[in-house]
């Protein structure tokens, strides 16, 4: 697994020199998006920027996990960090502009990743992040699905773009509840078993108000190590379960702090 190579590729770095930042940074990133170990990416995220202030790596993944705790103004001191080191970043501005959205900033947001995808930049990354900012409240469910659509394109996702038909047809017959209500039925039948649901089954489930199927998926996914859990704390849709016990149970089987945690749910 890429993972596991880039960590043994940063100890062995950091084991003939230990004063390289750009392996502890490695190392940072691999504790906190793989293996949801906050305390450790902290250390070897703080220890990069310690010994080379000017590491942009150290300095965009360290703002990429804080951004991904919802810790939105210390992420943004470390992506404008990272962005003056490195002004065209792609990677850089997308996260920044997703820190910068949820932050309440979505205009400005949006307006970052318009550039990008105006500039040729056709992955399919600004076009996520646009999904995700448009379920910030007031949420725009027509640029949601437009954007999601535009992501499945261009990862040629054919699942995805048929649930997103079927989805985009239900919102504009019956409107938001039918959408949702279209993505998890077919979802459901393209993952019929109770134990392996899906992040969207999860979303759609929170969306509807079916709190304990949701929490019920989300505890499922925590335990199978899914990857999309790392985004739990910022996800605009499990925002009306954040006062919920069994949420902060979950929360905290993806490694981040309990304190931060209950900190999130009272906002």
């Amino acid at each position: 697994m890429a993972y596991t190579r880039a960590r043994e590729a940063a100890e062995r770095a950091i084991a003939l020199d230990p004063n390289l930042a750009e392996a502890h940074a490695a190392l940072g990133f691999v504790d906190f998006f793989f293996l949801w170990v906050e305390a450790a990416a902290t250390k070897e995220f703080e220890t990069a920027i310690r010994l080379n202030p000017q590491c942009t790596i150290a300095q965009h993944w360290y703002g990429s996990m804080l951004t991904h705790e919802a810790r939105y103004p210390e992420a943004l001191e470390h992506l404008n960090v990272a962005q003056r080191l490195n002004p065209a970043s792609p990677a850089i501005l997308g996260i920044k502009a997703l820190a910068l959205g949820l932050d309440g900033h979505r205009n400005q947001a949006i307006d970052t990743l318009q550039e990008l995808t105006s500039k040729g930049f056709d992955a399919a990354s600004p076009h996520r992040i646009l999904a995700i900012l448009s379920l910030v409240e007031p949420r725009d469910l027509a640029r949601y699905l437009d954007e999601l659509r535009r992501v499945a394109e261009l990862r040629k996702d054919q699942e995805a773009l048929t649930t997103i038909a079927i989805a985009t047809e239900a919102y504009h017959r019956a409107g938001e509840q039918a959408m949702w209500a279209a993505i998890l039925e077919q979802e459901k039948k393209l993952h019929p078993s109770p134990e392996h649901p899906t992040r969207s089954m999860a979303e759609a489930e929170a969306a509807l108000g079916h709190d304990d199927e949701a929490i019920r998926e989300l505890t499922l996914l925590a335990e199978q190590r899914d990857p999309d859990m790392i985004g739990l704390a910022i996800n605009p849709l499990f925002v009306g379960l954040r006062n919920n016990p069994k949420f902060q149970e979950v929360f905290t089987a993806t490694g981040l702090p309990r304190k931060r945690s209950q900190t999130l749910a009272a906002r």
